[in-house]
């Protein structure tokens, strides 16, 4: 789009687009032989001669087939004169049908979890993109882009099923902490809700569930989770579950700086995530309440840990080694649950550029120094919030599970132009 000037030329003052588009697109993320079950050699003696049989490890699924995703996008393109500023935005509706996922399975067919084409989700949202040239002077340049990115999902099917739960986090007892539920978000987290402890043994015989225990237990229970009730029955059980995160971020976001200074060259980028739950398992192989094989709690813990003095401000339970008590005190709950928000100094680079004449081998040589991963703000707990232990599975989003942090590296280059 343009517009008349005068003196008999023509001007160009802005440019608008708009843009649509539909497809259908199959994703194919199966594992090989996904379809086939597998058998491992198994050695045994049978009528006293020793034998090689087979016995069946993972189940699987012949009826496999690819997800299709169904996708609308609409979106806008504006530039001011010059392209001092520039904005993009893009809004898209997406349903994905068949969806590939780890089914868990009842426990009696001797399987944890299967691959199925199971159900259907619809995910939707807008990214809305930003730009200017702040200078642009014949000596320094200075211009910056950023966007923001909004994603909602939205479990449309299940199948035969309203809710299930998604893959299994291995040794995480009692419950899965992901369950998928027609109408929420995929990548919801279900547990238990905490409140306090039990200060004294006074307390402990006034639920409903310890009040005819000996004792023994009633004593020691003091110090240990208080889990509220929440489907009025004596006792917690799994009916006490509840919705308690999300590990969906409200919002991500990111932006660049570039700058020009004669000879030098710089850019700066910042990238972060808002509104998005993390499951820190590393806290929960690390509860002070007896877990088999551990053999350290961190200091704060052990800071903080359920006294008799401490009581009033206590923020963990007081450490036992009985095993027993591991299932009960270990229930999975926001305890184990952080926010995962945060803001990264992504990339730092800076580059000098010699350049050379015309008949000289060189055209020009730059130089530059690049530091990635130079600081990050966040709440977590953990080495790294832009963690994902389980990254091949998508129904397993947003847990640490001992893994390992992006590095901070330092870059020194050499470019040369022929």
């Amino acid at each position: 789009m343009g517009g008349g000037g005068g003196g008999g030329g023509v001007r160009k003052w802005a440019d608008l687009k708009i843009r649509v588009g539909y497809g259908v697109t199959g994703n194919q993320a199966i594992s090989p032989y996904s379809a086939v079950s597998k058998y491992d050699p198994v050695p045994f003696v049978y009528n006293g001669n020793y034998v090689l049989g087979y016995a069946l490890q993972a189940l699987g699924n012949n009826r496999l087939r690819w997800e299709s995703t169904e996708q609308v996008d609409v979106g806008i393109d504006i530039a001011l004169p010059k392209n001092i500023v520039y904005f993009t935005i893009d809004w898209y509706e997406k349903k994905t049908r068949d969806l590939l996922q780890n089914v868990v399975l009842p426990s009696n067919t001797g399987f944890s979890n299967q691959l199925q084409n199971v159900g259907s989700i619809q995910n939707k949202g807008f990214e809305f993109t930003a730009g200017a040239h702040i200078f642009d002077a014949e000596t320094f340049r200075w211009n910056i882009q950023a966007n923001i990115f909004i994603n909602k999902s939205k479990i449309l099917s299940l199948g035969d099923k309203t809710q299930q739960f998604a893959g299994r986090v291995e040794n995480v007892q009692n419950t899965q902490p992901f369950i998928q539920k027609v109408g929420e978000p995929n990548g919801s987290l279900y547990g238990y809700v905490e409140d306090g402890f039990y200060d004294s043994e006074e307390e402990v015989r006034a639920d409903p569930a310890h009040k005819n225990d000996d004792a023994v237990t009633v004593r020691g229970l003091v110090g240990s989770i208080r889990f509220k009730d929440l489907d009025g029955e004596a006792g917690i059980s799994d009916k006490d579950r509840t919705f308690i995160g999300d590990v969906n971020p409200k919002y991500s976001f990111g932006a660049t700086n570039n700058f020009n200074y004669k000879n030098f060259d710089a850019s700066v980028f910042i990238s972060g995530v808002q509104g998005n739950d993390l499951i820190n398992l590393n806290t929960y192989y690390m509860a002070p309440v007896g877990e088999p094989g551990a053999g350290n709690i961190t200091q704060e813990m052990y800071d903080t840990r359920w006294t008799e003095e401490n009581a009033a401000n206590a923020k963990n339970p007081r450490p036992m080694a009985s095993s027993g008590w591991h299932s009960a005190a270990l229930k999975f709950s926001r305890r184990y649950v952080e926010d995962g928000s945060f803001v990264r100094l992504k990339n730092i680079t800076l580059g000098y550029t010699i350049p050379f004449a015309k008949e000289t081998f060189f055209k020009a040589v730059r130089f530059h120094v690049a530091i990635n991963n130079l600081y990050t703000i966040t709440k977590y707990s953990g080495y790294d919030p832009e963690v994902n232990s389980f990254g091949q599975d998508p129904s397993l989003r947003g847990v640490d599970l001992g893994a390992y942090p992006q590095a901070k590296t330092f870059l020194v280059g050499l470019k040369c132009t022929f």
